[in-house]
């Protein structure tokens, strides 16, 4: 997918990235997304490993609070919400290749309408983003 064309698409039509369920397929997707600097802090070790871990991303009820996106069935994010005392923190995870570039705006924005479409949010959402990765 063409980083621009995609970034363009999904600004000028909207709506045509699609919710899609975090499966498992997906998930080993996402973890086997590998950044370049700044963006490595994000590198997650292999699936197995996550596994015998206990990684909540390694099961089915450890996503069911997660938000996967496709656009022309390519798997551009995922973003995850958890419920917190005060607040719902909000985590955000994109292809590596869209980092940097805006998108995770676009995800982001998508992934808390659809949450509250599906849910009844009493509490703001937290979001933290690295200083040096604000553009």
């Amino acid at each position: 997918v063409c980083t621009f064309f995609l970034f363009y698409c999904i600004i000028q039509k909207g709506g045509i990235m699609k919710l899609v369920k975090f499966s498992e397929k997906l998930a080993k997707e996402y973890v086997s997304w590998k950044y370049a600097a700044p963006y490595d802090i994000y590198n997650l070790p292999s699936w197995g490993t996550m596994v015998q871990k206990g990684y909540k991303v390694t099961t089915p009820e450890g996503r069911k609070n997660s938000y996967a996106y496709k656009y022309q069935n390519n798997f551009v994010g995922v973003v995850t919400f958890k419920d917190m005392q005060e607040y719902i923190y909000v985590g955000i995870a994109l292809s590596p290749n869209l980092c940097g570039k805006g998108f995770g705006q676009i995800v982001m924005s998508r992934a808390m309408e659809d949450y509250d479409k599906q849910n009844i949010r009493k509490k703001p959402f937290y979001v933290e983003i690295r200083s040096s990765f604000v553009v």
